[in-house]
């Protein structure tokens, strides 16, 4: 991959899919950043990381937070943001509150990480952020997350426009195995959850952090590709 050296910061990189990514791009000898609100998490997911991977605190609910994470890191080559939530609600039970709570993080997070981040951007950057499924297949029990992730595909769209040659893409996933799928439920009950999703996707398996991974890799390297919608999906959205 043609990321060897290049300096990568992952909002949300602590966990999950962002801690997936950080791993990908440390292993492909890329100069790994990541943040995310909670201090001792970094400190453990950095020497998870390892290959000299660094790390700052940020609340992407805060404009000053993020102008300071940036004016600390410098410039960037990619900037990847994985921040997120699902807010399992219909839309008869949802409040106001919910709504917009969702919408903080799902969306105005990853949108003034873009307003503040694109001035730290190196000449052929790009960046990505995570979507969901849910936006080219709404679910009414997810009802504004559904909403919020469609909303991050169409910004990330006119961002390509409006940025470039900056580089604008995403990743949209459905269930991928992490700590934090199915968190909630005791470790049968997530197994069996994992086990009938895999079954009833075309792929019939579900995805790994490090799918996601390599997915990032891919929208960092290939200098062809802006404006693109990325499913990792086991073919969610075409059932």
């Amino acid at each position: 991959m043609k990321i060897s050296n290049s300096k990568v910061l992952i909002i949300g990189g602590s966990s999950g899919l962002g801690l997936g990514i950080a791993k990908e791009c440390a292993i492909n000898e890329a100069q790994v950043t990541i943040a995310s609100r909670s201090k001792e998490k970094l400190q453990d997911s950095v020497s998870e990381i390892g290959y000299g991977a660094e790390c700052h605190v940020v609340d992407i609910s805060s404009e000053t937070s993020i102008i300071n994470l940036f004016k600390n890191v410098g410039h960037i080559d990619h900037l990847v943001v994985t921040s997120g939530f699902v807010t399992g609600k219909q839309f008869s039970e949802l409040s106001e509150k919910d709504a917009r709570d969702d919408f903080e993080i799902n969306f105005w997070g990853k949108f003034n990480v873009s307003k503040y981040g694109v001035k730290y951007l190196n000449k052929g950057g790009s960046i990505i952020f995570i979507s969901g499924a849910f936006a080219r297949k709404p679910n009414p029990n997810v009802f504004m997350t559904s909403v919020s992730v469609a909303a991050v595909e169409a910004m990330a769209k006119t961002l390509a426009i409006s940025l470039s040659p900056i580089r604008v893409n995403v990743i949209s996933p459905y269930v991928i195995d992490t700590s934090l799928t199915g968190s909630g439920q005791m470790n049968e009950d997530r197994k069996e959850f994992l086990e009938s999703t895999a079954k009833s996707l075309p792929s019939k398996c579900i995805g790994s952090p490090k799918d996601i991974g390599e997915a990032a890799m891919f929208l960092m390297s290939n200098s062809y590709v802006t404006g693109s919608i990325l499913s990792i999906d086991g073919g969610f959205t075409v059932i």
